[in-house]
């Protein structure tokens, strides 16, 4: 669609709603028979591999519905996952180093934690 369409680039919106309740039920908007994480991966990988993806933006998960923080843990781990096995064409080497993967989930972390009531 990217190519047939001329475009210059896209960028990818993810809802964590779209995940199955049983993997992420702290959202706004549970779903029952939505994603797994390997089936979201299937989905992101290849999106986050062209060389026309700009960027992208995660929405939903709410830290209020977390209070222990198992399931924003789960997610990160399973983002950086997804973001770490994807192959670029932006960058040198074609995957993210193990370092940058763990500056990445730490960040999503913070990101999740600093909104999270204390």
């Amino acid at each position: 669609m990217v190519s047939e369409n001329n475009l210059d680039g896209f960028l990818i919106h993810v809802d964590a709603d779209v995940l199955d309740d049983k993997v992420m039920p702290a959202v706004d908007s549970r779903e029952k028979d939505g994603l797994s994480y390997v089936e979201l991966s299937k989905i992101l990988v290849p999106l986050l591999s062209s060389p026309k993806s700009i960027g992208i933006e995660i929405t939903i998960l709410n830290p209020d519905l977390d209070k222990s923080g198992q399931y924003s843990i789960k997610f990160v781990e399973n983002f950086s996952k997804i973001i770490s096995t994807r192959k670029s064409t932006h960058y040198e080497p074609n995957t993210l180093s193990e370092k940058d993967s763990r500056f990445f989930a730490h960040t999503l972390l913070i990101i999740f934690y600093a909104t999270a009531p204390r």
